[in-house]
């Protein structure tokens, strides 16, 4: 509702599910709310349900789509073609809800906006790489077809829909709203030889999307509606980002008004001045409105910078000089790049002028280097507050008639009412007017404002301010429950009748050469409508098993190459190095780099990691250990998410599994308590079960906080949500993923049934042995079968390969626990080895079984099984811990070598059974026939 009091023209909301953000969902009540007071103003409300959809799902969108159309939600932005057949088909049995075409369906060319169009889609979201000449060419070719662009906020390095990367990585699709931010994370440049042209950069993390100087030129280019990105801002953001760009589209309006006019009613009136600059942003780019640009990406950091405000004149022991004109108060924030290239950061602790006293001095800091404000105290107090009002201007008419008075309004949205009340015409001692004019202006909260009041100058009668009164609230109340007028606003054009196209997709759809998952086809619903259209073989990306080894994973028009200054096209310097490139993430995952030159185009590929030999990977494992919580730097502590990431494993939106003891969390934040650990300040507390669900909605970083400086806010429910140290909330929590808890179960309790596995199996094998005083074991009474012995050196391997990887990168591990996959091919080289000889055990398991089950009677093959099991639990313990110690590696190499003697000496050619004829490892009981042979 803020972006309706600062003056949108329509809002676009995500509902609790399928939304392309999928951690700003909102109940269909609330959306309900929202349309009941936006359509007060004529302002529209737009449903994004932009996410592909699985088939288990569809019914679920279904009920989903008729409850926004009872809400009274205007449109829907939608990716996946199964949803626009729901909603044409609703539409015919008479919903009012128009169809828009989200900017995930890669709308960038005339033929798909002509395509969308003939499929009923009354307006199109264009990709934010379009130029203003590229918005005029399609809108020139297209002018009955309502374009929107962006004109705020982040940017996607890739083509919005044509995004994967997140998904390969982390299993969290875009496609689904549950982007990891690939694209914001640290990279190295690598060539096709090794060398490292850049090292340790953000280069695919763009500056963030600005066009308010160009909202003129769009509206000239046919752009009829402005979009601004901020379903995951705050309510500040919200206020002052939509307030800056309706104070201009005003200006535009009132210097043109033949030409355009506002698509809502009501007139906004600010409290604050606004400012983009003091807004969340990484540096502001207008991106690719003018062309190619150099200057679009944001290397050394994907955090907010906010404001220039000057630079550093003089740096003393506990307070630092700004040269510059900006004001500065208590609590700001401010930050700057260091020598080193990294954003660094501290807070103000008390400003006098431009002398600063940071809370805690940065070390980083030197004379000279430029200072930026993200975090402004005295706007953000500002903006805390109520910061605007939005009213609809009425016109009154005061007359007397037969019988009493009347009121006749106008509002300048159209609506009208006519109210008259029967009363005594009695004449007035002294002039009525002024009572008049200041009794029917009383409007107080309600969303209308008296623009003008117009009474008789020869009006001489007596009115009672109660009757007046009376009159007013009737004025408001038919004014209230009228709807305003559809025929006035610049861009809502009459939705033109289209048939339905049924013509094959765009020529460069049909086929590509992904094997059609760019489609993101996910449903079978939707297959049938690309197969239906000419698509080869439309898939999705997620519902894919197997992919090409350079399938796409992005496909950006930033380019590094012109980025870097080595577009030769472009007259660029001539690159040094050898392609092709590739980016490499610090896990040692490659990206290789494709340039199409052709279509002025950055592909990023995936590809497949072959394993190594053991001795290189171990060699590969060493890495300095990260430092402790205890050690970080305040400006580690103010890091945001992305690189909150990449220490800790998870960020926003990350599921986690309530375990052991309930969790407790807090209303607020810490902030007020982080002298000595009070809690006192809390009285209501908010108690999670374990066995619930939890969703990381916010991380905070309070550099006062003694006890723990990361706070975590994890959200239950829509209203259900506290905060809580991460110290506390780690040991009560586990990743929601299956593999996570296999791998927390294991680790709690393993070397206790390991060892009871083992008594269990000592005793069996006692009372045989008493019985039958011999009994089958692997290695030193085995079966004529290599897998068993096999079985055993795979797990014996395993416990040293899992033991290295926490010894020498445990982070690694870490990593593993909170993002676990079963595709050894996914994952780095190190636990990509590991996983192999998992699915290695798995396979070989079965093979011994298969042969146990084969050669002995059914007690005899658990007894046998029993004891490999023992012998396999002790391998992995004895392995695991003496690897610890350095001493595994010596010990698994003696462990082979022994195997490999047991199994030559075993094979004794000439051996055969006296009864059947088939050849024996040993004498003893034949296990082809049973016949005992000495």
């Amino acid at each position: 509702m803020a972006a309706v009091d600062h003056g949108a023209d329509a809002v676009y909301i995500g509902a609790e599910m399928f939304g392309a953000r999928a951690a700003a969902g909102n109940p269909v009540s609330d959306i309900e709310k929202l349309c009941r007071y936006a359509h007060q103003f004529g302002v529209k409300v737009y449903l994004t349900v932009n996410t592909i959809i699985y088939d288990n799902e569809i019914d679920n969108v279904k009920i989903l789509l008729e409850k926004l159309d009872r809400a009274g939600v205007d449109a829907v932005l939608v990716q996946d073609m199964a949803l626009a057949e729901m909603v044409r088909e609703m539409q015919k049995n008479g919903s009012k809800m128009e169809l828009h075409a989200s900017t995930q369906t890669d709308n960038r060319t005339k033929e798909k906006v002509e395509w969308l169009a003939g499929l009923g889609f009354n307006r199109v979201v264009l990709a934010r790489e379009l130029s203003i000449e590229e918005i005029d060419t399609i809108h020139k070719a297209l002018p009955e077809v309502e374009l929107e662009v962006f004109v705020h906020g982040a940017l996607c390095v890739s083509y919005s829909g044509q995004c994967y990367a997140s998904q390969y990585c982390f299993s969290r699709s875009a496609n689904r709203g549950e982007c990891a931010q690939f694209c914001r994370l640290k990279f190295d440049l690598v060539d096709s030889q090794g060398k490292v042209v850049e090292h340790d950069r953000h280069l695919l993390s763009l500056k963030d999307f600005c066009q308010i100087d160009n909202l003129e030129r769009l509206a000239e280019a046919g752009a009829t509606s402005f979009k601004i990105e901020g379903r995951l801002k705050d309510v500040a953001y919200v206020k002052n980002v939509t307030a800056a760009y309706s104070k201009k589209l005003d200006e535009i309006v009132k210097a043109h008004p033949d030409k355009y006019c506002r698509a809502s009613s009501g007139t906004v009136e600010l409290s604050f001045t606004p400012s983009l600059d003091k807004t969340f942003n990484r540096g502001y780019t207008t991106y690719f409105a003018d062309g190619r640009q150099p200057d679009i990406f944001s290397p050394d950091t994907p955090k907010a910078l906010g404001e220039y405000v000057g630079k550093v004149k003089e740096v003393r022991r506990q307070m630092v000089i700004v040269a510059g004109v900006a004001t500065f108060a208590n609590g700001d924030g401010l930050c700057f790049i260091n020598s080193e290239r990294q954003l660094e950061g501290f807070r103000v602790n008390r400003a006098e002028g431009n002398h600063l006293y940071p809370s805690v001095m940065p070390k980083n800091l030197r004379n000279g280097m430029a200072l930026y404000r993200n975090n402004d105290q005295t706007f953000e107090k500002t903006l805390a507050k109520q910061t605007a009002t939005r009213t609809i201007a009425v016109d009154m008419t005061f007359r007397e008639v037969e019988k009493g008075f009347a009121l006749d309004c106008t509002a300048e949205d159209g609506r009208a009412c006519h109210v008259t009340v029967d009363a005594e015409h009695s004449k007035a001692q002294k002039p009525q007017r002024e009572n008049i004019e200041r009794q029917l202006t009383k409007l107080g909260t309600t969303i209308f404002s008296c623009r003008s009041i117009k009474v008789d100058k020869d009006f001489c009668w007596f009115v009672p301010s109660s009757l007046l009164a009376a009159m007013r609230r009737e004025m408001v109340e038919k004014l209230t429950t009228s709807s305003p007028q559809q025929d006035k606003a610049i861009s809502r054009r009459e939705t033109i009748k289209r048939q339905e196209n049924s013509n094959a997709l765009p020529t460069d759809q049909r086929a590509n050469r992904c094997g059609g998952y760019l489609l993101n086809a996910s449903n079978s619903r939707s297959v049938a409508f690309y197969k239906s259209r000419g698509a080869e073989s439309p898939t999705a990306f997620e519902t894919e098993d197997n992919h090409r080894l350079d399938s796409m994973l992005m496909q950006c028009r930033f380019c590094l190459r012109h980025a870097l200054g080595y577009c030769v096209a472009r007259g660029g310097r001539k690159p040094q190095w050898k392609e092709p490139l590739s980016l490499r993430l610090p896990d040692g995952r490659m990206f290789p780099l494709q340039f199409d030159c052709k279509r002025c185009q950055m592909n990023v590929l995936m590809r497949w990691i072959l394993l190594v030999i053991i001795i290189p990977l171990f060699a590969s494992c060493y890495k300095q250990a990260s430092p402790t919580p205890d050690a970080w730097s305040l400006t580690e502590r103010q890091q945001d998410s992305i690189s909150f990431y990449s220490t800790h494993h998870y960020t926003q939106n990350f599921n986690f599994l309530v375990k052991g003891d309930s969790l407790v969390l807090l209303p607020q934040r810490g902030d007020e308590m982080v002298d000595g650990g009070n809690y006192s300040a809390f009285e209501d507390t908010i108690v999670v079960n374990p066995g619930s669900r939890v969703v990381v909605a916010d991380i905070a970083f309070l550099p006062n906080d003694t006890v723990d400086s990361v706070w975590v806010k994890l959200a239950y429910d829509q209203n259900t949500q506290g905060w809580i140290q991460e110290s506390k909330m780690l040991p009560n929590v586990k990743p929601d993923d299956p593999i996570s808890w296999f791998i927390d179960t294991f680790s709690d309790s393993h070397l206790l049934l390991f060892l009871a596995l083992v008594v269990v199996v000592l005793a069996a094998y006692g009372l045989l042995l008493i019985k039958r005083r011999k009994a089958m074991i692997v290695h030193w009474n085995d079966i004529d079968s290599p897998f068993p012995m096999m079985l055993a050196l795979l797990v014996s391997t395993a416990a040293v390969v899992y033991a290295s990887i926490q010894l020498f990168d445990p982070e690694a591990w870490r990593h593993y626990y909170y993002h676990p996959s079963l595709n050894p091919f996914s994952l780095p080289p190190k636990l990509s080895l590991f996983m192999t000889l998992v699915w290695a055990i798995l396979i070989v398991s079965l093979a011994a079984l298969d042969d146990i089950i084969h050669r002995f009677a059914f007690g005899e093959a658990v007894v046998y099984t029993m004891g490999l099991c023992a012998v396999c639990a002790v391998d992995y313990v004895v392995f695991s811990i003496s690897t610890l110690y350095y001493v595994g590696y010596p010990l698994l190499i003696a462990y082979f070598a022994y195997a490999v003697y047991l199994r030559m000496k075993a094979h004794v050619p000439g051996l055969r059974c006296g009864n059947c004829g088939q050849p024996l490892a040993h004498t003893g009981v034949c296990p082809h026939c049973g016949a005992e042979n000495y």
